[in-house]
């Protein structure tokens, strides 16, 4: 995600590792946002966005006492946040609004926010018009300077396709590859859905960034899922192609022993890089750091972390003072 001006930029230092260097944007400032939402989604008492604020990616603080923030008025469950910003200091929302496309649109829902408290113009934006689409999961947003539009990029499961990984899903609807189309700066749909990622194993959640290795201008983090339900380590893959060509560098998995998990997502930190990811099994948030992008178990600093309990899912940004000191004090009445 992610990531507009706060894209990690990262320095070629070998041949399945890199040392990297954020921009200068990065630097300014060490306030964190984690954007996430509880396991109970569905429940419209539950339902809706919640923030946790860090100064060092360790010790969170959860806002508005854990309260939501954001509830929208449509979709079965608010689950899957992930929140960028754009060019313009505006925040941009993207979440999974239904767990099957069966009784709705097959659709994601997207929000936009100048203050990270007031969401205006949400609504569902339909991604997939194949009839045979199970699902539309965990939905990102990358910002492509080249071409100076957005890529909103997603899981959907398709019926009928993929049939040599069918028979290891639960149903129709976990069959998933990952799907991609193009957005303007203002949000317009440009293009028809393509397939971003469809290797010969299920995938369901990948988190991609911007590098400068020779193995690819491109890094995405990767759920490889072998055994639905059971085993679901993080690779890495690189390209050249932002929407295109992907190939996973084969080793160790970087998640080292955690083995189930979702939802990666990247940030630098003090010249490391942190990936957070979500182990759903056991209910909290997990963390790994390395200083480099490669294969192999990273750092652990789950057990480290404080995290606000019943997170699930979400994404880690960069925020500015103003915005990081509004949020610790901020509550609804």
């Amino acid at each position: 995600m992610k990531i507009t001006k706060y894209i990690l930029i990262i320095l070629f230092a070998g041949m399945t590792s890199c040392k990297f260097e954020e921009s200068k944007t990065d630097k300014t400032n060490d306030y964190f946002l984690f954007s996430y939402f509880i396991k109970d989604s569905k429940d419209q008492i539950n339902k809706g966005l919640r923030y946790a604020i860090s100064l060092d990616g360790i010790q969170w603080n959860a806002v508005n006492n854990s309260q939501a923030i954001f509830i929208p008025e449509f979709g079965s469950v608010f689950r899957d946040p992930c929140i960028v910003q754009g060019k313009d200091g505006v925040f941009h929302i993207v979440w999974t609004v239904d767990w099957t496309c069966e009784d709705s649109k097959k659709s994601i829902g997207m929000a936009h926010s100048k203050d990270l408290i007031h969401w205006y113009d949400a609504k569902e934006i339909e991604v997939m018009q194949n009839p045979d689409v199970a699902n539309c999961w965990a939905p990102e947003l990358l910002w492509d300077e080249e071409s100076d539009r957005w890529m909103l990029y997603w899981a959907s499961s398709i019926r009928g396709k993929f049939p040599e990984t069918l028979v290891k899903c639960k149903n129709e609807h976990t069959n998933n590859r990952m799907y991609y189309l193009w957005l303007s700066e203002d949000f317009e749909v440009l293009s028809e859905a393509k397939l971003l990622y469809g290797p010969d194993f299920i995938v369901n959640d990948v988190h991609i960034f911007q590098t400068n290795m020779k193995e690819g201008k491109y890094c995405m983090i990767v759920k490889k899922i072998l055994q639905p339900g059971k085993l679901a380590p993080l690779f890495i893959a690189f390209s050249d192609y932002i929407d295109s060509g992907y190939e996973l560098i084969e080793g160790e998995a970087i998640s080292g022993k955690y083995q189930f998990l979702e939802g990666p997502s990247v940030i630098s930190i003090q010249d490391s890089i942190y990936c957070y990811f979500d182990l759903s099994r056991e209910e909290r948030i997990g963390c790994i750091r390395n200083d480099e992008i490669k294969s192999g178990a990273w750092e652990d600093l789950t057990d480290e972390l404080d995290f606000p309990s019943n997170a699930k899912h979400g994404t880690i940004i960069r925020i500015d003072e103003k915005n990081y000191n509004k949020l610790l004090s901020f509550s609804i009445q």
